[in-house]
């Protein structure tokens, strides 16, 4: 996991966050690159300010108050600054290290009961799929009786939208599945009909697809099947780990990962060869798993291109789809040719928006706790890709999709944005 651990290059073992901090030359080299700085336009939000932050109130001996936490919750995660320091410092993971010290004393109600829910994945579906029935009264459609308008790419308003916390009136959101992904998918393809198969692979979908975009799943399912590999579903799999880790829980996070490793430990010794996954922030956590470590875990697009290569199509898709990179896909894991090499095999035209690498925004619950900020980058990044001239706009993040998605219906610009694995199943698919 991304907290103190041997062999982590900003945290030698036992080392304390200020400890790490120390070690930043407050060179400035990661201002350009640091949407929070951007977004707020203040030092004391940048990945210097931080770290000099995180110092100051170690050495101070001060109590850490709100307004300290406000600071350290203003980091996206995004990563891009580790990208860019010459000392080799990660200064997000610094972060999430003083976020777990500084929630050391106990969690708030709301997120104590949301992570232990998490880890409970009979409860979490259960809780779910009850608010899967009744998310009407709380999202409106924007076409009454007719369900969302196209442009608006699946997406409701609140009906009841609260600030600053929670929800932003502007806010477009996407409804809960009425069926899972494992569900759907255990009913219509299990057992896979792949004679001889190139490779057996796990399917680990996260819980945006399993919930939220089960369609995106399916995609990824099929699109491996086309390329003769054979997927394994588990019921069993939690969540990664991330959004506990990201606030300040990694007692919860390495339960989880716990979890997951045996798993994915019984998979591997049915003869899977691999974890698969379509979501670039659990294939980021999932790679940081110590015993996962050496190549057994990839992106969906990553496997297809570098693993096994990709095959020709059974039909030529067309159009031009600007791609945006989700950051922990660039500067988590180095991740950004595959999706590209993907979509160009299907038959689509890959077009580069401006400022490359750029953050849509959300960062988990970021864009909930920071609505006008998020607003700012999303609309910044909805811009690039709308100047591309591309009429759909394509990541390999279910929670990117989702928040450029929001900034497309909320500016009303009649773009779709798709996960690349479902633009490319298109060309692949049999019918």
């Amino acid at each position: 996991m991304s907290l103190p651990t041997p062999g982590n290059p900003s945290f030698p073992a036992g080392e304390s966050s200020a400890s790490a901090a120390v070690r930043c030359v407050h060179c400035g080299l990661c201002l350009p690159v640091c949407p929070s700085y951007r977004a707020f336009g203040t030092e004391s939000r940048s990945p210097r300010g931080l770290l000099m932050l995180i110092r100051s109130f170690h050495e101070s001996g001060l109590p850490i108050g709100n307004a300290y936490k406000d600071r350290i919750a203003s980091c996206l995660l995004c990563k891009a600054c580790g990208a860019a320091c010459p000392s080799g410092l990660h200064p997000d993971e610094i972060v999430l290290a003083g976020r777990a010290e500084s929630a050391a004393s106990g969690l708030p109600f709301a997120k104590r009961f949301l992570f232990r829910l998490l880890a409970d994945r009979p409860r979490l579906e259960a809780v779910l799929r009850l608010g899967a029935r009744f998310q009407g009264l709380f999202l409106a459609s924007s076409r009454p009786g007719k369900g969302p308008a196209p442009c608006t790419n699946g997406l409701r308003r609140p009906r009841f939208p609260w600030r600053p916390w929670l929800l932003h009136p502007a806010r477009m959101l996407p409804g809960l599945a009425p069926v899972t992904l494992y569900r759907i998918a255990a009913a219509s393809r299990r057992p896979s009909s792949i004679p001889t198969p190139v490779a057996r692979v796990a399917y680990f979908p996260g819980c945006m697809t399993e919930f939220i975009y089960p369609g995106q799943g399916l995609a990824v399912i099929d699109l491996l099947e086309a390329h003769r590999v054979e997927v394994v579903l588990s019921r069993d799999f939690q969540c990664c780990g991330t959004p506990v880790l990201a606030h300040g829980d990694p007692a919860t996070a390495s339960l989880l990962a716990a979890r997951n490793q045996e798993v994915m430990d019984r998979l591997f010794t049915s003869g899977v060869e691999a974890v698969v996954t379509g979501c670039a922030s659990c294939a980021g956590t999932l790679k940081g798993y110590p015993a996962l470590e050496g190549g057994r875990v990839y992106d969906a697009a990553e496997f297809l291109v570098e693993a096994i290569g990709l095959r020709s199509p059974r039909r030529e898709c067309s159009g031009r789809v600007a791609y945006h990179d989700p950051c922990h896909a660039l500067h988590g894991q180095g991740v950004s040719r595959s999706a590209r090499r993907l979509l160009a095999a299907a038959g689509f035209e890959p077009v580069e928006p401006p400022r490359p690498g750029s953050c849509c925004g959300g960062a988990g619950s970021f864009s909930l706790a920071h609505p006008e900020p998020y607003l700012t980058l999303n609309d910044t990044r909805i811009d690039d890709l709308a100047s591309t001239g591309a009429v759909t706009a394509a990541s390999a993040c279910p929670s990117c999709v989702m928040h450029l998605a929001d900034g497309a219906a909320r500016r009303g610009l009649g773009m779709a944005i798709r996960h690349p694995v479902e633009l490319a199943a298109e060309a692949y698919r049999k019918n």
